[in-house]
């Protein structure tokens, strides 16, 4: 058996992607947020405080959300929960590509069209987001339930 063929029975595929991204000016590097703190300290190392923090209205959110949808469907990508909050958005998606160019193709397309709607604002989104790898169907589960039923209930 080959190093390659070892790999391939050895290693398990990703069976979703959740990400998380926050608006620009929101969270800074190293400071506590509520009740999910080490999670929300780590998902934006280094926000620019140089830009006047994000907070988006409910309006916006159904944008960002229909946009990820939208996009999801362009690209092949089985999206299984989306919500947007007002200063983050969570997405979870089944795809066989890259899952920090499908963060960076969702950051890209929800900040178009916000800013088809409010072209004053040219920074929307932190550079960087979160993406946690589930390999389990309890775990994509779990987190479907989290994204797509609690946090509507907030």
């Amino acid at each position: 058996m080959t190093t390659e063929q070892l790999e391939a029975t050895t290693t398990t595929p990703a069976v979703a992607y959740l990400l998380t991204w926050t608006t620009a000016g929101t969270w800074f590097s190293g400071e506590q947020q509520g009740a999910n703190a080490p999670f929300a300290a780590k998902r934006t190392p280094g926000a620019r405080r140089d830009v006047a923090a994000v907070s988006l209205s409910v309006p916006q959110r159904d944008l960002v959300e229909a946009t990820i949808r939208d996009c999801c469907q362009q690209q092949g990508w089985n999206l299984i929960a989306t919500n947007c909050r007002s200063n983050h958005a969570h997405a979870i998606i089944n795809a066989a590509a890259d899952p920090q160019e499908i963060l960076s193709t969702l950051q890209s397309q929800t900040a178009e069209q916000l800013t088809a709607g409010e072209p004053s604002r040219d920074s929307w989104w932190e550079e960087k987001g979160n993406i946690r790898t589930m390999n389990d169907n309890d775990g994509v589960q779990a987190a479907a339930f989290y994204v797509g039923v609690i946090l509507r209930r907030i």
